[in-house]
């Protein structure tokens, strides 16, 4: 079964490529673990089963979802939640970092025996969708209460306990109005419902009793023609609840009706002439049973003469119209028993097993009636079911069993000796299927699925031993290395393409390297891109021999492959190395770690082999100080703002400000921004500071500004994240109305790279949108860094921005360069044709002053006037410079 399941997973990865939408015909995809066959897990007739399965379909039907579940790793599952493969996941631990919204209901608390806590999970980049998700749960865990306690004890373990009925005071009020509940009951239920002397009676009249006690209600039976009937009479509001009732809950959904848990399983078994099983002819079923339908949609039945009642059914198999029937055991039983079917026989395989449970109307008084049911249901100890009184129904079966064995005592003996014989071949079977999956699960997990060579896992679980083995000396003396070597060519091929391109370029290129380098052990992974080896340097003496030389030898190896590759396949192959050394077996994975942070550095620095050394160990180390400090910083407001003064080159007055974000860390000491903002734009944390410092900088306009004193319009810097985030617009209009902004007081600051995404037509136009919504609220947007890239024409075309400032770059080179002058001059020109305010920043000197004033420029800003200084003695600056 389990490896139906990592199939079932295997053709969920291939789904991802089909165009799956999450707003056609509401269809849902829902990403779900497979390590767990009793969370989630596949059928042999491709039905989806297991915990989450149950879980998202009572979810479904309240939002009028249609679910398409992908199994996958968990690491998979979160791929494709970010990439927006799947639109959520069934099910995923606390702690999984900002880019993921979990529901604070708890899904799941028991998984293998363990706790564990997992919720539905969605992105979160999507919170309007977090929230109906959360709506949809909300709403079936308060008429599904102990839901959890259900499906833990269905999947997860069955022991004997019961839950407290407890109801709420509006569930109380609800039972006070509805003393009677009218029940429908078909006509020819026995054995599972009849009316006896004005007694219910059949295998669900115990239950029935049982809910009457508990809840103090009586139940009036409508008497109907059949299940068809009583789901009509449901629909029509002439019964209450219908008993018996397959958990179906698309039908449900469909139909308008609501479904409570389960109290009992269904076991169908196959009826057939005594003594003629196996046979394959046409099937008798009733028509217009709910459990007919699913009966067909799990055994996938085409001959089929239908009948009118289970007993035509059965006389249909004994006169031979029929070679077979399915019917629930207990009714096959009672049946052949004690309607004189006697030359009929039920076959003691499970076909098929139902969950059942009671139907009720799909309105706001039915939704009161399902929690209250709910409730009751799930207070039932869990061996309730065994312990109905049948005895009435099965009498009969006992005396004609006591009458057979009377009669054919050498038969029952011979069939027990048989029965006693399988059992054992039996065993012996399991064991040995057992130890062969055993095998091939190890198997599995130890091999990539690409190019079925040993992969990572293999590499961090067998190593260790040969560390402690055959190379503890090596190890010791410092000798041993861990080498990753990354193939790119692959990762950028079509899948079948792929495939081949492993059967023949990774052997070559394993070989070149095990021979070369005088490996010791490979493995491949991430789909056999990437390559993990351990190595052995020469000896070299009594020290610890130099990396230079490994590094060396690796490059020249990794040339000579490339042009190998290159002149074979006749398309580039780029290879990239990552070497760490390695002294103690238990420090193998931390060794693999920093062989991915070595490539990952030779990739940043465009080399083509690095070695983690002490300087990349601090550099890491540095940024791992800064990110895990920055949070507690601005909450303790260690971020400060400072200033630097624009002002006017013809009258040298302040005509405005930029705001500016210094670190004091009490760690780390002062920071100017360029040690920490590259960090912070790549971890999402610029937001937060940007917010930061927009807020402190409206502050300290409204508070002037009620002093009585000076204002001047201060820009802001806004990253281009802002633009990507959902709610930009709704926070930007509540900064300014709680800080009482007037028109003009604050400048939005963007650099080019802001609008990277300029050349998307549709976030073209939303960039549009957003920049005329800001006009609209009163900021000003200015372009920072105009003439440092290549898109600040396109970008003036496009976008109607009101300041233009002139990046330093241009005003260094016209002191001794006429034509920079020039391109200076019509830049200036430009600006101010296109009715922008022009600045100039990075002025440090007089004679820089007079160029850009002889070029018409009117504003500036740099060293000369002013260095940024604190929020104080700004405010002391303008007041005497404004």
């Amino acid at each position: 079964m389990k490896i139906k399941n990592w199939l079932a997973a295997v053709v969920g990865l291939f789904l991802l490529f089909a165009p799956l939408s999450a707003d056609a015909a509401r269809g849902m995809r829902v990403g779900v673990m497979v390590s767990d066959p009793q969370f989630f897990s596949m059928k042999e007739d491709g039905e989806p089963y297991g915990y989450a399965y149950e879980y998202m379909e009572l979810i479904a039907q309240y939002k009028d979802w249609q679910l398409i579940f992908l199994p996958g790793t968990v690491d998979e599952c979160r791929s494709r939640l970010l990439s927006g493969s799947i639109d959520m996941i069934a099910g995923l631990p606390p702690g999984q970092g900002k880019d993921f919204t979990l529901s604070p209901l708890a899904m799941c608390l028991m998984q293998r025996n363990f706790l564990q806590p997992l919720h539905l999970t969605v992105s979160s980049r999507r919170p309007t969708f977090a929230e109906e998700v959360l709506s949809a749960e909300q709403e079936m865990r308060l008429d599904y209460p102990h839901i959890l306690d259900y499906l833990s004890e269905k999947y997860f373990h069955h022991e004997d306990n019961q839950a407290p009925l407890i109801l709420t005071l509006k569930e109380a009020k609800f039972l006070k109005e509805h003393p009677v509940l009218r029940l429908a009951l078909p006509d020819g239920s026995f054995p599972v419902l009849e009316e006896r002397d004005g007694k219910l009676a059949g295998l669900d009249a115990e239950l029935l009793e049982r809910i009457s006690s508990d809840l103090g209600v009586s139940f009036e039976l409508v008497r109907v023609k059949d299940r068809a009937a009583a789901y009509e009479a449901l629909k029509e509001d002439r019964v209450d609840l219908v008993v018996g009732t397959p958990l179906d809950f698309a039908w449900a959904q469909k139909e308008n009706f609501y479904l409570t848990t389960s109290y009992t399983r269904a076991n169908y078994l196959e009826v057939t002439r005594r003594g003629e099983t196996g046979r394959t002819g046409p099937v008798a079923l009733p028509q217009g049973l709910l459990s007919v339908d699913t009966l067909i949609k799990h055994m996938g039945e085409k001959d089929i003469l239908w009948c009118q009642s289970p007993e035509d059914c059965l006389d249909a198999v004994r006169d031979g119209r029929a070679d077979r029937t399915f019917m629930e055991a207990y009714s096959s039983q009672y049946h052949i028993l004690h309607n004189g079917y006697y030359d009929l026989s039920a076959t003691g395989d499970i076909v098929c097993s139902l969950d059942i449970g009671l139907a009720v109307q799909g309105t706001p008084e039915g939704r009161q009636l399902l929690s209250v049911l709910n409730h009751d249901l799930n207070s039932l100890p869990s061996n309730f079911r065994g312990t109905m009184d049948t005895r009435g129904i099965f009498q009969g079966k006992m005396q004609t069993f006591s009458a057979f064995v009377y009669n054919y005592p050498m038969q029952v003996f011979t069939g027990l000796m048989a029965l006693l014989l399988a059992l054992c071949l039996f065993f012996f079977y399991i064991l040995h299927i057992r130890r062969r999956h055993v095998a091939e699960i190890q198997k599995a997990a130890y091999t990539d699925y690409w190019s079925e060579l040993p992969n990572w896992r293999w590499f961090v679980d067998e190593i260790p031993e040969l560390l402690k083995g055959q190379l503890a000396k090596s190890a010791a003396a410092g000798r041993c290395y861990v080498l990753r070597v990354d193939i790119e060519s692959i990762n950028q091929l079509s899948t079948s393409t792929r495939k081949a391109i492993i059967d023949e370029q990774l052997p070559r290129i394993l070989k070149v390297l095990q021979t070369r380098l005088k490996l010791r052990a490979t493995a491949v992974s991430g789909m056999a891109k990437m390559i993990m080896a351990l190595g052995e340097m020469p000896v070299s003496g009594n020290e610890q021999p130099p990396m230079d030389s490994l590094v060396e030898q690796v490059s020249i190896t990794l040339r000579g492959i490339i042009r190998q590759e290159t002149a074979i396949e006749l398309q580039a192959v780029n290879l990239k190395g990552g070497i760490c050394r390695l002294e103690k077996a238990e420090e193998l994975e931390t060794a693999v770690h920093r062989a991915e942070l070595a490539i990952s550095e030779a990739y940043e620095a465009g080399r083509l082999v690095c070695v983690y050394d002490e300087k990349l160990e601090k550099q890491l180390a540095r940024r791992q100080l800064i990110e895990a400090e920055m949070e507690q910083a601005l909450q303790q407001r260690e971020f400060e703002v400072w200033f630097q003064p624009k002002y006017d080159l013809n009258t040298h007055r302040t005509t405005g400000a930029e705001a500016l974000v210094r670190w004091k860390s009490s760690k780390m000491g002062f920071m100017p921004p360029g040690e920490f903002i590259n960090i912070f734009e790549e971890n999402g944390f610029i937001i937060p500071l940007d917010n930061f410092v927009l807020e402190e900088t409206c502050a300290m306009q409204e508070r002037r500004r009620n002093e009585g004193k000076k204002t001047v319009p201060i820009s802001v810097n806004q990253s281009r994240m802002h633009f990507l985030q959902d709610g930009y617009m709704l926070y930007m209009k509540k900064v300014r109305d709680t800080y009482n902004l007037r028109p003009g007081l604050v400048e939005l600051e963007l650099t080019e790279t802001a609008f990277s995404f300029i050349d998307h037509p549709d976030r073209r136009d939303r960039a549009i949108r957003i920049i005329s919504t800001l006009h609209r609220l009163g900021f000003q947007l200015s372009m920072d860094d105009f003439g440092s890239g290549y898109s600040s024409l396109e970008l003036l075309n496009i976008l109607p921005l009101d300041v233009m400032k002139i990046d330093r770059t241009l005003i260094t080179g016209p002191e001794s360069n006429e034509r920079m002058r020039q391109i200076l001059t019509a830049s200036v020109e430009l600006g101010q044709r296109l009715g922008m305010t022009v600045l100039c920043e990075g002025i440090e000197n007089e004679t820089q002053e007079e160029i850009l004033k002889k070029c018409g420029c009117q504003y500036g800003q740099g060293y000369l006037y002013s260095k940024p200084m604190p929020m104080a003695e700004f405010e002391k600056f303008l007041d005497e410079h404004g």
